[in-house]
């Protein structure tokens, strides 16, 4: 029914950012009932060497969350051309486009959101799924009610039933509850943070403009196309409530000096035509594979690979003297306990690497294979002509 669109980084976007984002997904989540829905996070630009935002925060996410979200790893290799040299290490458009893309075909709709939302259905046990699939075409937003950090601070991430039923509640006796109207196209201010549209419309309109590649205004852009196309945007406020868990306690990343916004006039007033044709083959990188990573159980954990090929200790402890004449001299190393660590590094990197190898140790060699063989490495282990005597020169594992 319903494929939810977000995005991120794993890096520091904001005041405490993976708690907001915990409590945000797990509240999604929450409101998703039809067996079809879907979390899309598009994680964009991570470095190689780190897990993805949402591995990041696993663990204080629900069951119920964790079943639903894809990961999208859209790795440096693939970001950095779309950045089109923006300050901004996240490019929206580009990400979001690139999981419009990947979503289940056989969705009707989609959420277009932020990790930092939580929606309030006004009927209690009335889920986002139930009135979507009774909604006649179009497209819809909902006004963005703003919840001061102690407030969302005071939620526990990991019942987002409970958060659901106390902002029910706050919503009003707090006065967070107010409606900001803008532009008709949008209807309200802060539109980004809920807009539900058809599939079909936005492939349509060719997805989010992704010569935007500063700071602002990407959501603006793709609500007046919509509002082109359907005549008329919509809004679902008789039905949910959107709370934005506020983060301007200090300054985010697209408060800094020179990050820049795109051009309101030239992507909001200028724009005569709901179509972007120049990008219509080309949006969200149709031809290209995009590592897909899953929470819920489903792919072996770092653990889990290590457990299969490092036998346990005989005894509670090792002991190794470390003195000066020994110290960055030793060539002798138990295999046992060097591998985790020299696996460590291997943890995130994208599955096509190469990897060399300078060393003697087959024994060692050989469980690395093992290892990055078990996560779905696609690459090369490169190793030099002492560790197999026969060869004329470097061997190349491929697996």
């Amino acid at each position: 029914m319903i494929s939810v669109i977000v995005y991120g980084r794993n890096d520091s976007h904001g005041y405490n950012s993976h708690r907001r984002a915990a409590l945000s997904l797990n509240a999604i989540a929450e409101v998703l009932s039809d067996d079809g829905d879907e979390i899309l996070f598009a994680d964009f630009n991570t470095p190689d060497d780190m897990p993805t935002f949402p591995e990041a925060v696993a663990d204080t996410l629900t069951s119920r969350a964790r079943a639903r979200i894809r990961v999208l790893r859209i790795r440096p290799a693939i970001a950095e051309p779309m950045r089109r040299g923006s300050r901004l290490q996240v490019i929206e458009p580009a990400a979001r486009n690139i999981a419009v893309r990947r979503m289940r075909p056989a969705n009707r709709w989609i959420l277009s959101t932020n990790p930092d939302m939580i929606v309030v259905p006004r009927v209690e046990g009335r889920s986002l799924s139930d009135v979507a699939r009774e909604l006649p075409d179009g497209f819809y937003e909902l006004p963005r009610f703003e919840l001061p950090a102690p407030l969302w601070e005071s939620l526990d991430r990991t019942d987002p039933r409970e958060a659901i039923r106390k902002l029910r509640r706050w919503g009003k006796r707090f006065h967070l509850n107010e409606v900001v109207t803008r532009h008709p196209s949008y209807l309200f201010d802060a539109p980004g943070d809920f807009q539900l549209i058809l599939r079909d419309q936005f492939c349509e309109v060719d997805g989010f403009d992704e010569r935007m590649v500063r700071g602002w205004h990407v959501d603006a852009n793709l609500a007046r196309r919509l509002w082109m196309l359907n005549g008329e945007t919509s809004s679902l406020l008789d039905h949910f409530f959107g709370y934005h868990c506020d983060h301007t306690l200090h300054a985010g990343v697209m408060h800094g000096a020179g990050v820049g916004e795109n051009d309101y006039r030239r992507f909001f007033w200028e724009v005569r035509e709901p179509r972007i044709p120049e990008q219509r083959e080309r949006w969200g990188l149709p031809d290209r594979e995009i590592e897909e990573i899953r929470i819920d159980g489903s792919q072996a954990g770092f653990a889990t690979s290590l457990e299969a090929l490092v036998p346990g200790m005989r005894e509670d402890t090792i002991a190794t003297h470390l003195a000066p004449k020994t110290g960055n001299r030793r060539v002798l190393y138990d295999v046992d306990h060097a591998f985790p660590y020299l696996a460590s590094h291997f943890a995130s990197i994208p599955p096509e690497s190469t990897i060399g190898y300078v060393g003697n140790n087959t024994e060692l060699i050989d469980r690395l294979l093992e290892f990055l063989a078990a996560r779905g490495f696609k690459g090369r282990v490169l190793a030099l002509d002492e560790m197999h005597r026969f060869s004329p020169g470097p061997v190349s594992y491929t697996h």
